[in-house]
């Protein structure tokens, strides 16, 4: 009978020592549950803020473009000459004239149309080869964001703190901290 009641005790002992571990366990990840939500919460929230501040940057770039696009309406509007009666031109001043209302009448083109004609060779760009506006802005953007990210990168590399790198580059620290988080 002492013996069956010294393994008795011993099997509770190992019972509660087995009940101990479990407990820890189940609280660990509990703990480890809890910080993942959190985490899971802080990324939604930088989220959100991160686009808050690209549909701002867009609302700026759209009224930025809209603006451009007047200007070139603008600029290409022909401001109508006054008529002068016939009798009193001769034939040189209406050459003229026409040589002044063709080069009033010559639509701008862009620079980089420009300048892509000149690098190939080609002289003046004609209608064929010209590059819609939106491919180019499209490159611009992502090449402005390949550099914004890599710039990030070099910095947080350095050892430069978040805010220090959101100052040198004038953005915020969430635009950082999320550059920060996608690139590994």
């Amino acid at each position: 009978m002492g013996t069956l009641l010294s393994i008795l005790f011993l099997l509770q002992l190992i019972a509660f020592a087995a009940i101990t571990v479990l407990y820890l366990q189940w609280k660990r990840s509990k703990q480890l549950y809890e910080e993942q939500r959190e985490l899971a919460e802080q990324m939604e929230q930088s989220m959100a803020l991160f686009i808050d501040e690209m549909k701002s940057e867009n609302a700026n770039l759209l009224s930025l473009l809209d603006r451009q696009r007047l200007d070139r309406k603008v600029q290409r509007v022909v401001r109508p000459e006054p008529i002068e009666s016939e009798e009193q031109s001769t034939p040189g001043e209406e050459e003229r004239r026409d040589e002044q209302r063709d080069i009033s009448v010559r639509p701008v083109v862009p620079q980089v149309v420009v300048a892509r004609a000149y690098n190939q060779g080609q002289g003046a760009p004609s209608s064929e080869h010209e590059v819609p506006e939106d491919a180019t802005t499209t490159e611009q953007e992502e090449t402005a964001e390949q550099s914004f990210h890599d710039r990030v990168a070099l910095l947080a590399d350095q050892g430069a703190t978040v805010e220090s790198i959101a100052r040198e580059l004038n953005c915020g620290t969430t635009e950082v901290e999320l550059s920060l988080k996608f690139r590994s």
